[in-house]
């Protein structure tokens, strides 16, 4: 009688006790959203085309040679409208900053009104405002260079902050 006294008080005390009081079970956790693989159309998806045409290479100097980007931009936004804007490629030799050229010593700067947007760094604004963009002709101080066409190519990448 005194072991089944024993037993019945531990098992009392058991289910008293705060750490043998666990409950096993499960809770159903649904996660839904939507992916978009292209959340902005960037100018419709055709190539933003600047054109310096003729350029004289003594003059490229203070914003001398800039041309608007004209471009269009398409985003779903369905809250926040707090966008970041980056151009990638290839940096210039003398400045990484800038968007290198076929030209050694000549790049490409890309700006804002009134904020230079350099290379791989991001620019952040607001969808409901987008930015003007230029393109300006820079080169590296004292470069003497030749003649001929240039080329450069950047991705212009837009995404939600």
């Amino acid at each position: 009688m005194l072991i089944f006294r024993g037993v019945i008080l531990f098992l009392c005390m058991s289910f008293l006790a705060p750490s043998v009081w666990a409950v096993s079970g499960f809770l159903r956790v649904t996660v839904s959203g939507s992916v978009e693989s292209r959340p902005c159309k960037i100018n419709d998806g055709k190539p933003i085309e600047v054109n310096f045409n003729d350029v004289m290479t003594t003059r490229i100097e203070n914003e001398n040679y800039k041309q608007k980007m004209d471009y269009t931009l398409d985003c779903k936004t369905t809250g926040d409208p707090s966008m970041s804007l980056k151009f990638t490629g290839d940096g210039a030799g003398f400045d990484t900053r800038y968007l290198k050229t076929s030209v050694t010593d000549l790049g490409v700067l890309f700006k804002t009104a009134d904020t230079n947007v350099y290379m791989t760094e991001p620019f952040k604004f607001n969808y409901q405002t987008r930015p003007e963009l230029y393109a300006v002709l820079v080169k590296k101080s004292g470069a003497a260079l030749p003649t001929g066409s240039f080329t450069a190519t950047a991705t212009m990448q837009v995404y939600y902050n």
